[in-house]
């Protein structure tokens, strides 16, 4: 495992001084894999590297890593990939995991050298694209992040963060197979609008031909 590999200089970083001060107070820490990876074990994914955009605490690197996947995990937080590589160290996973400080606004995945490449909860439409190609043929592209109604139950949050309509589809080059298009609304389910726990998201997953 590479631990911390810095990829670029983010002393005083906005970005991640406020996401280590977020970690940092976290009272739990125990990763927790997302539902998609559920959706993602029924699916043929060829063998090779995966690589894990904003991985922050992921239980989704510990569960890849456990079913033999080789992963890269990336995230702006040191001490989210700090915390992330004690649990790897106590699950004896340090061998399939590499983890990389970066900003991803800017980072620069190599092109054509993963079978899966995930994001969730994140949203930036330079990263999604060079994500895409980062994707190998017959490789998925899995992303789920929050949508604009998602703003109805938090209006302060940033808009820029969230996608507009189609926009995720739209972004895909012509070599890719949509496989799974698909809302989720916790406010659909009886929370009430402004509840904490209530969110909007949508999911795509798609195979590159």
């Amino acid at each position: 495992m590479l631990l911390i590999n810095k990829q670029d200089s983010l002393i005083n970083h906005p970005d991640q001084i406020k996401w280590n001060e977020k970690y940092s107070k976290m009272t739990s820490k125990e990763p927790l894999a997302h539902p998609i990876l559920e959706v993602l074990e029924k699916l043929p994914i060829p063998s090779g590297t995966v690589l894990e955009l904003a991985c922050g605490l992921s239980g989704n690197v510990l569960s890849l890593a456990s079913l033999g996947y080789n992963v890269l995990a990336v995230d702006i937080s040191e001490v989210a990939l700090n915390l992330l590589a004690n649990t790897i160290k106590e699950k004896q996973l340090e061998s399939k995991v590499s983890l990389l400080l970066a900003d991803l606004t800017s980072w620069q995945p190599p092109k054509e050298a993963f079978s899966l490449v995930l994001g969730l909860k994140y949203w930036d439409k330079e990263c999604f694209l060079r994500a895409c190609k980062a994707v190998n043929k017959g490789g998925i592209i899995a992303w789920e992040t929050f949508n604009k109604r998602h703003l109805c139950y938090h209006p302060h949050f940033r808009s820029e963060w969230c996608l507009d309509t189609n926009e995720s589809v739209n972004l895909l080059a012509s070599d890719f197979e949509i496989l799974i298009e698909q809302d989720f609304d916790s406010g659909d389910s009886g929370y009430s609008e402004g509840s904490s726990v209530s969110s909007s998201t949508r999911r795509l997953i798609a195979r590159r031909l």
